[in-house]
């Protein structure tokens, strides 16, 4: 239906919002690291869809 190619990789994040409070440095290096896997990989992320 996009014309995207299925990925190699599904990463799928789920959580509660209620009391989760990274530190900003270990949510900078988390984002870092999600983002390289999925593009090193060919995956998509997938979140619940709240507050992202």
């Amino acid at each position: 239906h996009w014309g995207l190619d299925l990925p190699k990789l599904l990463i799928t994040v789920h959580g509660g919002i209620l009391n989760f409070d990274l530190q900003p440095k270990l949510k900078r290096v988390f984002r870092k690291g999600l983002l390289k896997a999925a593009r090193t990989t060919g995956a998509w992320i997938v979140t619940n869809g709240t507050n992202t």
